[in-house]
């Protein structure tokens, strides 16, 4: 038991820290301060604020009412707010300032908030449109000027606005223009989804898988995920088009997919010591002046020579 003062005769008395805990009026009230069973039992006849109907309420409802105003519903009480708790009753009343209307000088109150807002103040909607009917004459006529462009498909002119022709570069009659000129100016590396190529060119597959076979084999089985591109610091546009120049003669890209031409290393990748992509010898072995196509049995006669002589 814990000693605490009572909240009503602040007389002390004794209690369970529970009940100090919890907050109840074993807690708070000494014995005889708090409420009997049958106290709580009675009931207080009182009349709503709004119609006058009889309630009947708890005599607990009737003390912690400080106002000791009662509803007997909630379309009461909003209807006796309406009516009561308006301009200085109200607790969140704000003093109004007046201002007069730009245009007939008719007084109007109105919130500082809303004075502080706008510049410009209309006693009515009749008042609102003849001012901006009066000062925007000039705005609209700025806005009829049209400025001659030309169609970046078929050069046909059109005519669009002043803020239009400062805020993009190419202009079209209709959607076909349009799609005539994405087709042919936006697409590969132009386009702005460009995502890399090489997914659908049957090339270009076959050169990421051979270099990416290859490169994992010379490094001993791994090369921890990360892309050849990366690794070597050229595309596989980059390398296509270094290969085309070292077709042989009487062969073809077709070749080239079905077997008959492999990725050939001009100083083999056996007379390199490289333990990682880091090494420099790394970079040299797979550098794009080393790599050429070579005709699949020419390179495996090759094999890891050094001193090999093509054609004998």
């Amino acid at each position: 038991m814990e000693s605490v003062r009572c909240s009503s005769c602040k007389a002390t008395f004794e209690a369970f820290p529970c009940h100090i805990r919890s907050g109840n009026s074993k807690g708070t009230k000494c014995e005889a301060c708090r409420p009997k069973k049958a106290d709580r039992r009675k009931r207080v006849d009182v009349l709503c604020a709004e119609c006058s109907t009889p309630l009947h309420i708890k005599q607990s409802v009737f003390d912690n009412n400080t106002e000791k105003r009662f509803y007997c519903n909630r379309t009461c009480m909003g209807a006796w707010r309406s009516s009561n708790l308006v301009g200085e009753a109200h607790h969140n009343f704000k003093e109004k300032i007046e201002v007069r209307c730009i245009v007939c000088s008719t007084p109007k109150l109105i919130h500082e908030s809303h004075a502080e807002m706008y510049s410009v103040f209309f006693c009515s909607d009749d008042c609102k449109a003849q001012w901006h009917k009066s000062n925007n004459a000039e705005r609209r006529e700025t806005g009829k000027t049209k400025v001659k462009v030309a169609c970046a498909t078929c050069n046909k002119p059109k005519f669009v606005a002043p803020s239009q022709a400062k805020a993009y570069e190419r202009f079209f009659c209709d959607q076909v223009c349009l799609g005539k000129w994405r087709s042919k100016n936006s697409c590969g590396r132009n386009n702005p989804n460009w995502a890399g190529g090489g997914r659908t060119d049957p090339v270009m597959l076959s050169i990421n898988k051979r270099m990416a076979a290859n490169m994992r084999s010379s490094l001993g089985g791994s090369k921890s995920k990360i892309s050849w591109q990366t690794l070597v610091g050229y595309d596989v546009f980059t390398l296509r088009d270094h290969l085309a120049k070292t077709l042989p003669k009487g062969f073809d890209w077709n070749d080239f997919l079905v077997g008959l031409l492999h990725i050939d290393h001009k100083r083999p990748i056996a007379s390199f010591r490289f333990a990682s992509t880091s090494d420099l010898d790394f970079l040299k072995c797979w550098a794009l002046d080393n790599l050429q196509l070579l005709p699949a049995l020419e390179n495996m006669r090759k094999g890891a020579k050094l001193n090999y002589c093509l054609g004998v």
